[in-house]
């Protein structure tokens, strides 16, 4: 990943260098046939959205603008960026209560 890479996820998602390098390390890790995309059979690995109601909607959320039925890292940490928690002091589009919303 490079610092150019980082620095436009930083600036459109508001996410700090370090989680970004740790939502990166998750990423390669659900990546299982490191193509460096993720289908909807990597996310239902996760044990957690198995067993969730709703996690079968929250995969769809990463998908709902997907031509390809596949996620790239970059879509993956803006699909993120909008359950990060709101500071009223500071705007982010992707996080706002519309967005959330909708």
């Amino acid at each position: 990943m490079t610092s150019w890479f980082i620095r436009i996820i930083i600036t459109h998602c508001l996410i700090l260098p370090s989680q970004i390098e740790r939502l990166y390390s998750r990423f390669t890790s659900l990546d299982k046939g490191d193509n460096g995309s993720l289908a909807r059979e990597d996310f239902l690995r996760i044990p957690e959205l198995a067993i969730n109601p709703l996690g079968d909607r929250i995969v769809h959320a990463f998908f709902k603008e997907s031509q390809d039925d596949r996620v790239n890292f970059r879509q993956f940490v803006r699909i993120l960026a909008h359950f990060r928690p709101m500071k009223r002091t500071q705007e982010n589009k992707l996080n706002s209560r519309e967005e959330k919303l909708r």
